[in-house]
């Protein structure tokens, strides 16, 4: 296998091919009609999980709000077993950083490829880079041969 120009979780770029590791599915230049890098949304449905994370955001932290003031409100006795209450307010408090952690997936931008085939299959693959090993991405594909005669690289 050649010495790879590019190489994260999800793929490896080398000078001959393209290797999607989650599909185990190699991609020659051959079969490539476009690659573009760009800043883009790690996740596909960023706006779908940006609704879901700030509806569950706002929701449990008004549950929560309440759940605090129910607790502060009543004259809890010692001998009272206080498991419920404490399980109901850990589980808020689990569902609320969930919902934080989608909103911030949601809205997180990173560099992206989008790898489109000839028969319009489209790859999108966040790259966990510098600009400095993009523009080495973008110069080592732009070198190959294979690449000039039949894609194009934006």
């Amino acid at each position: 296998m050649p010495e790879p120009i590019f190489e994260s979780n999800d793929l490896v770029i080398n000078k001959y091919n393209i290797f999607i590791k989650s599909q185990y599915k190699n991609i020659t230049y051959f079969e490539i009609s476009r690659i573009e890098l760009f800043k883009g949304h790690v996740i596909k449905k960023w706006k779908f999980s940006l609704i879901l994370g700030l509806a569950m955001t706002i929701f449990f932290s008004t549950q929560i709000v309440k759940v605090s003031l129910y607790i502060g409100s009543i004259d809890i006795p010692w001998s009272t077993n206080l498991r419920p209450l404490i399980a109901l307010y850990i589980s808020l408090i689990i569902l609320l950083i969930f919902g934080i952690y989608l909103l911030y997936l949601s809205l997180l931008i990173k560099p992206v490829i989008k790898i489109i085939t000839l028969d319009n299959h489209e790859y999108l693959y966040s790259l966990s880079s510098n600009k400095k090993q993009l523009s080495n991405i973008i110069s080592s594909l732009k070198t190959c041969d294979v690449t000039l005669n039949n894609m194009l690289i934006t």
